[in-house]
């Protein structure tokens, strides 16, 4: 008889605080809630950071795709250089040639005028051929540089995203 009062006392106990076992019940569940309502708010925190650097990332896209096209206005405007420099070494070839005519046509009279023109014309060869060693090593560095650049970020692409 005292277990069947037991149970009658726990039962009428149950019925008049049902808050208490609910909430028993519920707690594992709150809990579940919990941690997945502070998962929500680090994934909501972690997208706000990434689109911020994404963001950012896009800045320094443009910015960088603005210094290539100042770079390809570079190297377009050295290109028309470099065609400026092959006229100029065209003329200097010819201006030696008819110098080399000179040679063999002229009297001794003229010897002295001709080594003062011979003269000019090594000066002038030896005012390309530095132009040139500097055009030509600045050329040899650029390229390098940025077709090495191209090469090792597109293979990085490329690896990244096969």
């Amino acid at each position: 008889m005292t277990l069947r009062i037991a149970l009658a006392l726990l039962f009428i106990g149950c019925l008049l605080s049902p808050a208490t076992v609910l909430a028993d019940e519920k707690g594992p569940v709150d809990d579940e809630h919990a941690a997945m309502e502070k998962e929500h708010a680090q994934a909501d925190a972690d997208h706000k950071k990434w689109l911020a650097e994404i963001n950012k990332m896009q800045i320094e896209h443009r910015k960088a795709l603005a210094a290539l096209s100042k770079l390809q206005a570079e190297i377009f405007e050295h290109e028309a250089m470099l065609a400026e420099q092959a006229e100029e070494i065209r003329l200097h070839a010819e201006h030696i040639a008819e110098h080399e005519h000179e040679i063999a046509d002229h009297d001794d009279a003229d010897h002295k005028k001709l080594a003062k023109q011979h003269e000019e014309i090594q000066a002038t060869h030896e005012k390309f051929a530095k132009q040139f060693a500097e055009i030509k090593h600045d050329h040899d560095d650029l390229i390098k540089s940025l077709l090495g650049l191209v090469d090792k970020h597109l293979k990085k692409f490329h690896a990244a995203h096969d």
